[in-house]
């Protein structure tokens, strides 16, 4: 058959016209045509003038044709080196009896392999078949001088037709083994699926047919350039019993092929998971089996590291027969199942692989209540959450089956009670322990950073992490090249000298999570970037992708973003006073209980402790306990504004450097902190441990002893003093202190003074509602006012429900010219 014929007869099979190779905007494309194709257009097609495209389906999603594309776009292999690839996937053809014929493209560098069925099949049919040839294929690279290279099926995943990916298989946690290197080829597997899937007719663009000669000693097939399309037909592929035969044979080899198809490896766990399946298939007999699978999975070093891993899961033995079988089902296998083991529809087979899934995670709860399910080596998730029913859904449809949401709601109750056996801490972001601190980087390899006097260290791999982490929205933080220094952050914020040590010692505290956090109150007039300072100190510790939100005054809006968010920022907050206690509990720690949702009883627990970080607030009109837990930072506003493309660009910039900065801060200050006595200055400021870091950061950042505490003292007494000249009970007392004075003191019951602080605000012509509504406001109010009336002199007691006031002694002519 000539060339000229065999095109008309792919044609003919294609049947559903063609497409014509056009440019659009400097690209190439095919362009869907009406009409036949003619002997002309096959004319136009060979000679290069109009090189055409057919459309892979037929109708109802089936096809005649298969075609492995290996393209090398970027031209970095060698010609030779394409070849022998080319030689892997035809041998895998050779030897499965699968008749195919090999073109060249014009340029010399890629190629397609194209295999033509007798009858029209289903798209993902033939897809699977195609990946049972890459498989085949890659046994044959593993006995190659090319065994740490593998073929991988691009299955739409945007690796582009022939593509290779280094991946690295860490065996950290095992110091007696060595990382292993895989190189990946993604192949494009054709057709891809749709209405219109378009295949470049062959031999247009001076492209060669290339004529297979022999097997050469790697087991690469070799070929000769030039020769006619050999069109040979694939016939169907046969299951089911052999003639004669009333059961299905028991074909282990076979089983053992579609089990690795459904279950492929990809890091430890997955191998050893493997390792339990195969024994509870085969008991102790089943080494060889293990063996085999092993040698085909990434990361095979050595028959004795095999062989050590098995013995340990003989001894654990916790897994039956049928989630073996129902892999092998799932990844092809037709033949018959062993005595005792009965795996019935899909869905059963896919319950069986869920169960199996579940059954090798690690289930826990935190100490509220939540349950956990441990995914990898250092990373969980809800299990009530979405994403771990999406986990689900892609772990099973990675194995060959698709889950129903019934099958997954089943799988996860039965998850979910099993998890209530064993209690975890849980942390978010940032975590403490033994004076190290630990930081979840939360980046697709879920590397956690570990940074204490000592230096840093970085865990990933198959690395377990002593401290267990969930996620919610957390954005990666970047390492860049690992420099960085206070200098970066320096230059993103508008402040004085002395600001800037106090911002950078609110910045390291967000680091110790387990001691109360001061509330961030970034103030300055309008223009001084308080947003933009506010995105900025987030990112050093927490970025998210709704860096600043607005605020709301709804507690339980506030408590749940505290939940998914290790810093909490509040932005456009006009007033706090509906939040003054819940961020005070915020700050310290707090639990916090509602009614769970679609339940009558049950309740939702969480605890919190969080950073906060609020803009624009005036402290002076707010509690005591608030004022005392807030921390001003006064900005100066720019010579020149920044665009916000500007800010943001140098923000993505700036973040790896300014995050390794800051942590080359806290590495400094966890050495000077074990000099500072927190107690000896506890009766001073309200967040002690919070001025033990404050005062070791402005050491380390080259102030003297004792800079910082008495910057913070001097700032609460201030703010203290602005909240109690603006408090009308204040006003009130001042007006009344006269009287009382001449009577010596006030002795009575908090209605009986709430009456004549109303008669004195009279007096002075302060509006009585502003006083206290109620004799217990009054009372709350009092409590928040004793350390300034103290301060001012008088005498301040609560006894036997009463309250004694004592103002302060006149101050004669003398002391006044004294002063």
């Amino acid at each position: 058959m000539d060339n000229k014929s065999a095109l008309k007869q792919i044609v003919e099979l294609a049947g559903c016209g063609y497409s014509e190779l056009e440019r659009n905007d400097g690209k190439k494309a095919y362009y869907a045509k009406d009409g036949e194709i003619t002997d002309n257009v096959i004319r136009a097609h060979l000679d290069g003038s109009q090189p055409i495209g057919i459309n892979m389906n037929v109708g109802d999603d089936k096809s005649h044709f298969a075609v492995f594309d290996l393209d090398d776009h970027n031209g970095q292999y060698e010609a030779g080196t394409m070849r022998k690839r080319l030689g892997f996937v035809a041998a895998a053809l050779h030897s499965l009896n699968i008749p195919y014929f090999a073109v060249r493209s014009g340029g010399g560098r890629g190629y397609h392999l194209w295999v033509t069925f007798e009858n029209a099949a289903r798209m993902d049919t033939i897809r699977a078949r195609m990946r049972d040839v890459l498989d085949t294929a890659n046994d044959v690279l593993s006995q190659s001088p090319w065994d740490h290279e593998k073929f991988v099926p691009d299955d739409g995943q945007g690796k582009g037709m022939f593509h290779d990916t280094e991946v690295v298989f860490r065996r950290s946690g095992r110091p007696d083994k060595s990382d292993t290197t895989k190189i990946e080829h993604h192949i494009e597997l054709l057709p891809k699926g749709g209405k219109r899937p378009v295949v470049a007719l062959p031999l247009a663009l001076e492209s060669i047919v290339l004529t297979p000669t022999e097997i050469d000693e790697t087991g690469a097939m070799q070929f000769d350039e030039g020769g006619e399309i050999v069109l040979q037909k694939a016939k169907p592929r046969k299951t089911g019993p052999k003639s004669g035969q009333r059961t299905k044979a028991v074909d282990v080899d076979a089983a053992l092929r579609a089990f690795t198809k459904a279950r492929p490896g990809g890091g430890y766990k997955s191998w050893s998971d493997a390792g339990f399946n195969i024994f509870g298939a085969f008991g102790e007999d089943g080494y060889e089996h293990w063996l085999t699978y092993s040698k085909q999975t990434d990361g095979f070093e050595s028959e004795s590291d095999v062989r050590s891993k098995w013995s340990d899961i003989a001894k654990a033995g916790k897994c039956g027969p049928e989630p073996f079988w129902a892999y092998a089902r799932a990844g092809g296998y037709a033949g018959g199942l062993p005595d005792g083991v009965q795996i019935g529809n899909k869905g059963e087979q896919t319950k069986l692989i869920l169960d199996d899934v579940v059954g090798s995670l690690k289930l826990f709860r935190d100490p509220d209540g939540t349950a956990y399910a441990r995914v990898g080596p250092r990373r969980i998730m809800r299990i009530d959450s979405i994403e771990f029913a999406d986990w689900l859904r892609r772990t099973a449809y990675s194995s060959g089956v698709t889950a129903s949401q019934e099958q997954i709601n089943l799988v996860v109750g039965i998850a979910r009670a099993h998890a209530y056996e064993t209690v975890e801490d849980v942390h978010l972001r940032v975590a403490r322990q033994d004076n190290r601190i630990y930081v979840d980087l939360c980046d697709a390899d879920d590397r956690v950073l570990i940074i204490s006097a000592d230096g840093v260290e970085l865990i990933d791999g198959d690395e377990e992490c002593p401290v267990v982490f969930r996620r919610s929205r957390q954005l990666p933080i970047e390492l860049g090249d690992g420099s960085g220094s206070l200098d970066d952050i320096r230059a993103m914020v508008n402040m004085d000298d002395d600001q800037f040590i106090v911002f950078m010692a609110c910045a390291v505290k967000m680091f110790f999570p387990d001691t109360p956090s001061p509330i961030v109150n970034l103030i300055g007039e309008y223009g001084s970037a308080k947003t933009s300072t506010t995105r900025m100190l987030r990112t050093l510790i927490d970025p998210v992708s709704a860096m600043v939100a607005p605020g709301s005054d709804k507690v339980d809006d506030v408590l749940v973003r505290a939940w998914h968010n290790y810093v909490l920022t509040l932005e456009n907050m006009s007033d706090l006073t509906k939040l003054s206690d819940t961020l005070c509990g915020i700050t310290t720690g707090m639990g916090f209980e509602v009614r769970q949702l679609f339940t009558n009883g049950d309740l939702f627990s969480i605890w919190v402790r969080r950073p906060v970080i609020v803009n624009g607030i005036d402290p002076s009109k707010y509690a005591a306990d608030l004022i005392s837990r807030m921390v001003e930072i006064e900005l100066e506003k720019p010579e020149k504004r920044m665009l916000e493309s500007e800010f943001e660009q140098q923000l993505a910039e700036s973040a790896p450097r300014m995050f390794i900065g800051a942590v080359a801060l806290v590495m400094e200050v966890l050495k000077v902190l074990p000099q500072i006595d927190a107690h000896a200055f506890a009766d001073n400021v309200r967040l002690a441990e919070f001025g033990a870091i404050g005062e070791a950061t402005a050491r380390v950042m080259g102030r003297d002893e004792g800079w910082f505490i008495e910057k913070m003292v001097e700032a609460q007494d201030i703010a203290q003093d602005e909240a109690a000249d603006d408090s009308a009970t204040m006003q009130a007392l001042e007006s009344f202190q006269e009287p009382v004075a001449r009577r010596g003191e006030f002795w009575g019951t908090p209605q009986e003074l709430l009456i004549e602080l109303q008669q004195s605000a009279e007096i002075i012509g302060l509006n009585p509602s502003r006083l206290p509504m109620t004799a217990a406001t009054l009372s709350r109010e009092l409590n928040q006012l004793k350390p300034s009336l103290r301060k001012r002199g008088w005498e301040i007691d609560k006894k036997s429900r009463k309250w004694r006031l004592v103002p302060p002694p006149e101050i004669s002519a003398d002391e006044i010219a004294a002063m």
